[in-house]
């Protein structure tokens, strides 16, 4: 079946290049993902033991904060790397360079302020906003964290722009499967502290493998690094970065406010421990629209430089039935054993059946809406996505609040009416967008 539908989406769809770009990036995506999101799923498995539901939800709850300044750091500089990089890297090469250069220094400058930020500011976040003061040399410690995310994510969608998705699937696949002994490791004997060190660990060695693949891939393309171009490029790159950055903040950073309310009420860490949990199945689903996103965005891109529509409607078409096939099988048989999936993390965190489900439907809609929503990425159209953002953190805010009480099952409601949403918003929108404008 999936053979027949590769055929018809070769042959129906799009040309060859196309196709060649979209279906092998998306496989070699689908494995490194799909390994990387495993070893992170049997990492927190067994930190989940290690720690227990409370101080699970300590080390999600810094997790979530340390994700939420690194939006800051990163500047939206991930997907302005793999947009620019993408329609640039052929036919304009020094503006390329340029733009790998601008990308690079504006990330460095952005992560050194943010890591000041948390390292002057740890207290404050710990006693008055999580609400929990033994947390603060875990902040401290995370400031590694920090830094290790943000240039991973920038090196990462560079690297996109090159389309080099073998070479990032292969070294992605690699570290997942070396960093979980790591993290077993470090977790069993220093608990919350060698869970973070764990992971920095392993991100900063993910980071080194990617920057020499690009390194090595602008050699080969005759491509020259160079940061003198500020002046001349980041008008660009920031009119399309910023936006995406306050598109982030109410994604990433809307989760976290969201986290911080549950957090602040009786059991409030238990709750967010449940939340973490099933959220790292939710990351075992998010990863199939994950994948075919980061090959569609610059797949549209170079389609829209070429002003050719109708491809870029058959992509988008594509991408929507792709993560159907692939998503749907994989939800329904996660429905059958919700308690021996939780069961998985601790006896704590079993008979959680209502929240799981939750989690189950609103990934559904997250998912479908992915590929439509790519489009905007791709096109530079980012007010737009912004708009719609904004429009699901106020939803999920306001609904968190006043089901705080509920804990992680007052979270998952809220994530379902937002995501619900933005699956009409997203979806109806793409297409209505496209045939008025084009």
């Amino acid at each position: 079946m999936l053979s027949r539908f590769i055929f018809y989406v070769k042959n129906y769809y799009f040309n060859d290049k196309t196709y060649k770009n979209l279906i092998f990036g998306s496989i070699w995506n689908s494995v490194a993902n799909f390994v990387s999101r495993m070893s992170n799923f049997f990492s927190f498995v067994i930190i989940s033991n290690l720690l227990g539901r409370v101080g699970f939800g300590e080390l999600g709850m810094i997790n979530s904060t340390i994700g939420t300044l690194g939006i800051f750091g990163g500047m939206g500089m991930g997907v302005a790397g793999s947009k620019f990089i993408s329609e640039y890297r052929e036919k304009d090469k020094l503006k390329a360079g340029s733009f790998i250069g601008i990308i690079l220094m504006l990330s460095a400058t952005c992560t050194i302020v943010i890591s000041l930020i948390l390292i002057i500011f740890r207290r404050t976040i710990s006693y008055h906003l999580l609400g929990a003061p033994h947390l603060e040399k875990a902040l401290l410690l995370s400031v590694f964290l920090l830094m290790a995310n943000i240039f991973l994510g920038v090196l990462t969608g560079i690297l996109s722009g090159f389309e080099d998705f073998k070479k990032l699937s292969i070294v992605n696949m690699i570290v997942s499967v070396i960093s979980l002994p790591v993290i077993f490791i470090f977790s069993k004997y220093f608990k919350l502290y060698g869970a973070i060190s764990g992971f920095s660990l392993s991100i900063l060695i993910n980071s080194l493998f990617i920057f020499g693949i690009i390194t090595s891939r602008c050699k080969k393309e005759n491509i020259k690094i160079t940061f003198s171009n500020f002046n001349n490029y980041y008008k660009a790159l920031l009119s399309f970065s910023l936006p995406m950055l306050i598109s982030n903040l109410f994604s990433g950073g809307i989760t976290w406010v969201c986290m911080v309310i549950v957090a602040n009420t009786q059991n409030g860490y238990s709750e967010i421990g449940l939340y973490n949990a099933i959220t790292q199945v939710r990351n075992i689903i998010f990863f199939i629209p994950t994948v075919i996103s980061q090959v569609m965005i610059p797949v549209i891109s170079n389609k829209l430089a070429e002003k050719n529509i109708n491809d870029v409607k058959k992509i988008i078409k594509a991408g929507i039935i792709s993560i159907l096939i692939l998503v749907l099988p994989l939800i329904l048989v996660l429905g059958l054993f919700p308690n021996g999936i939780m069961y998985l993390y601790g006896k704590e965190f079993a008979n959680s059946n209502c929240v799981f489900y939750l989690m189950l439907i609103t990934s559904l809609l997250y998912c479908i809406q992915v590929a439509p929503a790519s489009f905007y990425i791709a096109s530079g159209k980012t007010n737009i996505s912004l708009l719609y953002n904004i429009i699901w953190g106020v939803v999920m805010v306001i609904l968190t609040y006043i089901l705080r009480e509920y804990g992680a099952s007052g979270l998952y409601i809220a994530h379902l009416v937002a995501y619900s949403l933005i699956f009409y918003l997203f979806t109806i929108g793409t297409f209505n967008f496209l045939k008025r404008s084009y």
